[in-house]
């Protein structure tokens, strides 16, 4: 990110199959937006296009799962919830099905009612003999775009369900629903038989008796946590029985449900349904007319600027839930101040009243731009003068490239190097100027996003060679720093992170260490900015990335972007925010924070306000810095008190290095009362007050606190 200007967010690439349709079917801008960014009115869109044309416009994605939960799409107090005649919400979705809504007495008692299951061919009046099955696992929903919608829309995805017509239809509804209706009896048959192209065969088409139509096929791809093993058993039995009585409409229906929400498909999902269309819609594109649909009925996402309640104090003296009675060991090296990385541009004269280890100097009139003027000329005042500052003393510095000189690239700070070696130079001579004070070089700033780097991915992993070899040749040294990327614009994330990773694949991996800018969306929290880092993670993981050092080189929250205003965070929000950022990054194995911004004042791009007036902000950061500093971490575990499961509670157990004993403790929302019996005595907030503990029982809430 930069303070210096700004900058503008692009849409998530999981909603491009939905753009592309609808820029190819005609349909106005303004409806081609995505209903995972934002909510659409009760309206239906309707075009005609072949079944080919919604496969190639679909939105290929390698899907990204860690960070999941089925609980983010349906949690439990919303699947236990009843309605006034005491159906819960399973039962309400399956009268909703029902083509004949039957009769519903109290006690959730159902009589009568008719549902035409397995896409419309079979006849059903027992509702008991009725299953719901989602066309997509929630897992595979999760990883291909369903982890940035809000939880109200992964809720709507998960709970749509549309009633088919008394008798089949000529074609293939355009409302393809998420929740397919089903006969459970069918469902058993193929979990006993197991999925193989020689079961799917004889189920079909094996005694006429079996069904034989989409709704079938994709609930098989719901069932099993392998949805691509399922859809190329498929595959195969299409191209081996030539038979199109469920591969077209089964392919119309994934692609118009997954155009229709904002989803991409995997790339072995693309190939199956590949396989499906070269099969039947040759055969059938002139009988066939098939559409892409956009609804969602006015999903309003969960408001985020809601202020986080602050702890109270229990009004009970009875003693609450408990994960922990004792200690454990330490499993982790002790956290070094490194760990408290800041963004505090030396030149606006505010030096950062919190303690940090670790300096990123980005925005800080040192770019490559700013430093190399011209072809051999070198500038370094403001560089001598930012190192020589308090604000740098006694810590690490990483340098960051970035913006290329007009004079080495096509004028434009974004561009591609014309030539490799001018990366080289400059690198050698500022690691020669520093004298070892620049520990870290980070190769490029957001080298995933046009904003800051316009070449290929290709270039930008040769100019992270470069400055591995100009190291090298510096008798200093330094560390290098992969460049970095967001991971909140998925599209620019999946598509040229994964590229980048790739070609450094390629070279050996010149690099000590990765970079992830871990912003939330404007919306989210702590929790959502986990989800970012596991699928940054995830992403090495799949990318076979040596395992090195994770930078976190830029984190803040109620960013604007992605169809979101920027959200300021009050003071006791802020608080538990910065809290939580540093202790799940000791949890998750993130090595450097680097918070993103110390200001002389209030900054109107930023949630979180870091400057000489945040007291409660600067307080809890020193709070959280004594805690973990020169600490072992032991484990951490997440729970749910029996009385109310939507509550969280999580617990993390340090050593600190005197063996002091801490656990420190938060929930994700409401206050709940926890046994500390076996943690401590006394207890510390983040304001540093500390109190000794009666009853053994100690309230918390979104801001962690210490139990000594």
């Amino acid at each position: 990110m930069t303070h210096r200007f700004a900058r503008t967010s692009t849409v998530l690439s999981a909603t491009i199959g939905l753009a592309l349709v609808a820029g190819a079917m005609g349909l106005p801008a303004a409806q081609a937006a995505s209903p995972a960014t934002q909510p659409a009115a009760k309206t239906l869109q309707v075009k005609t296009a072949t079944t080919q044309q919604l496969l190639d416009n679909a939105a290929v994605v390698k899907p990204i799962t860690t960070g999941y939960s089925p609980y983010k799409f349906i949690t439990v107090a919303q699947r236990n919830k009843k309605d006034r005649l005491g159906c819960n919400l399973n039962r309400q979705l399956l009268i909703k099905a029902a083509t004949v809504k039957p009769r519903v007495a109290k006690g959730c008692k159902i009589t009568g009612g008719v549902w035409m299951a397995n896409g419309g061919t079979t006849r059903v009046t027992n509702w008991r003999k009725v299953a719901l099955a989602p066309m997509f696992s929630f897992k595979q929903a999760w990883g291909l775009g369903a982890y940035a919608w809000t939880p109200a829309q992964r809720y709507a995805w998960a709970t749509n369900v549309i009633a088919p017509p008394r008798t089949r239809a000529a074609g293939v509804t355009p409302l393809q629903a998420t929740n397919q209706i089903l006969l459970a009896s069918d469902v058993k048959k193929l979990l006993n038989a197991g999925i193989t192209e020689s079961a799917l065969r004889n189920l079909l088409d094996g005694d006429g008796s079996g069904p034989s139509t989409f709704a079938f096929i994709l609930s098989l791809i719901a069932t099993f946590s392998n949805a691509d093993f399922v859809l190329k058993e498929w595959a195969t039995y299409l191209n081996n029985e030539r038979s199109c009585t469920s591969g077209l409409p089964a392919a119309v229906a994934v692609l118009t449900n997954t155009s229709g929400w904002g989803l991409g498909i995997s790339p072995d999902t693309r190939s199956a349904l590949g396989a499906a269309v070269e099969v039947c819609d040759n055969q059938q594109r002139s009988s066939y007319a098939f559409y892409a649909y956009y609804l969602l009925e006015d999903i309003r996402p969960i408001p985020a600027n809601t202020v986080v309640p602050d702890q109270g104090k229990s009004e009970s003296s009875v003693r609450g839930m408990k994960i922990y009675n004792d200690y454990g060991s330490p499993v982790t090296s002790p956290v070094q101040p490194s760990l408290f990385g800041l963004h505090a541009p030396p030149d606006t004269g505010s030096a950062p009243a919190v303690p940090y280890g670790y300096l990123r100097l980005w925005d800080s009139a040192v770019s490559w731009a700013d430093l190399n003027p011209s072809k051999g000329v070198y500038n370094w005042t403001k560089l001598q003068e930012a190192l020589n500052s308090s604000i740098a003393t006694g810590r690490q510095v990483m340098y960051v490239l970035g913006n290329t000189p007009a004079w080495a690239g096509d004028g434009s700070p974004n561009s591609a190097p014309k030539d490799l070696n001018d990366v080289y130079e400059f690198v050698k001579a500022l690691c020669g100027l520093g004298g070892g004070r620049i520990t870290g070089y980070e190769a490029w700033n957001e080298g995933n996003l046009q904003t800051f780097w316009k070449g290929t991915q290709e270039e930008l992993a040769q100019v992270t060679k470069q400055v591995r070899r100009a190291l090298t040749d510096c008798p200093n040294g330094g560390n290098v720093v992969a460049a970095s990327t967001g991971t909140r614009a998925e599209g620019a994330f999946v598509t040229n992170y994964d590229a980048y990773l790739k070609e450094l694949g390629k070279l050996g991996w010149p690099i000590d260490g990765y970079s992830v800018h871990s912003y939330p969306s404007a919306t989210g929290g702590p929790t959502e900015r986990l989800d970012g880092v596991a699928q940054f993670k995830t992403m090495l993981a799949v990318n076979g990335a040596p395992v090195k050092p994770i930078y976190d080189s830029e984190v803040n929250y109620g960013l604007a972007g992605l169809g979101q205003n920027h959200i300021d965070l009050d003071p006791q929000t802020a608080s538990a925010y910065i809290s939580r950022t540093f202790i799940d990054s000791v949890r998750y194995g993130i090595d450097y924070v680097f918070w993103f911004l110390w200001t002389p004042a209030y900054y109107n791009k930023l949630g979180v306000q870091l400057n000489p007036t945040t007291g409660v902000e600067n307080r809890a950061w020193s709070i959280t810095y004594d805690w973990l500093v020169g600490s072992r971490m032991q484990r951490c575990s997440d729970a749910s008190p029996a009385s109310d499961t939507s509550i969280i509670v999580t617990e993390c157990q340090l050593t600190k290095g005197d063996g002091q004993l801490i656990t420190l403790a938060w929930t994700n929302g409401k206050p709940a009362v926890i046994d500390t019996t076996g943690l401590g005595t006394v207890f510390q907030d983040l304001t540093g007050a500390g109190a000794s503990i009666v009853n053994n029982s100690v309230t918390v809430g979104p801001k962690p606190v210490a139990i000594r």
